[in-house]
């Protein structure tokens, strides 16, 4: 089976939007940001109220508190977002709308872009993962292809190649950046 396509801007901030949705490690330092800065603001807010006795100070400092955890969600997703598009501008913008190519064969898989070519062989690949629009195909060094979905004219037979591979398949069609 062999695919052709090209990808854009977007294609490279869904893959970074899944990877940092998907990661650990980031899931993590955004959960600490939202509790620890809430929980900053409500111990200012409590030494206010107790040590000062300052009753309007407490209270704008408790509700920021409560605000920073509850909004701050909202807050990461634009920042992240954001931080991805120039991070994807400045460092993918000569990939643009150049062709690349994937070819499946029956030792893994061939591929050809604007930065070379080179062979994977079908013990290196890991995952595939199927999002709305894409297929991410990881392997095991932790690389991913972005395989947008138009790309593949039997998307059955493109899943079951990778799955004679002995890729582990993840259904993420239902993921949302949040």
């Amino acid at each position: 089976m062999d695919l052709s396509y090209a990808l854009e801007a977007e294609d490279f901030l869904e893959y970074q939007m899944f990877q940092s949705a998907t990661s650990a490690h980031l899931k993590k330092r955004r959960m600490m940001s939202k509790v620890f800065l809430s929980l900053l603001y409500i111990a200012i807010g409590a030494y206010f109220k107790f040590a000062k006795d300052q009753t309007s100070t407490a209270v704008i400092f408790l509700g920021a508190g409560v605000m920073w955890y509850f909004l701050y969600p909202a807050y990461a997703k634009w920042r992240y977002k954001n931080h991805f598009k120039r991070y994807i501008k400045a460092n993918y913008h000569e990939r643009f709308g150049k062709t690349s190519t994937l070819s499946i064969q029956s030792d893994g898989i061939d591929f050809n872009d604007s930065t070379g070519n080179g062979h994977i062989k079908s013990e290196a690949l890991a995952h595939l993962f199927e999002l709305k629009a894409y297929y991410l195909v990881t392997i095991e060094t932790g690389q991913s292809l972005i395989v947008p979905k138009s790309a593949v004219s039997d998307i059955p037979a493109f899943k079951k190649a990778f799955l004679d591979f002995g890729v582990r398949y993840h259904d993420e069609q239902a993921w949302a950046w949040s």
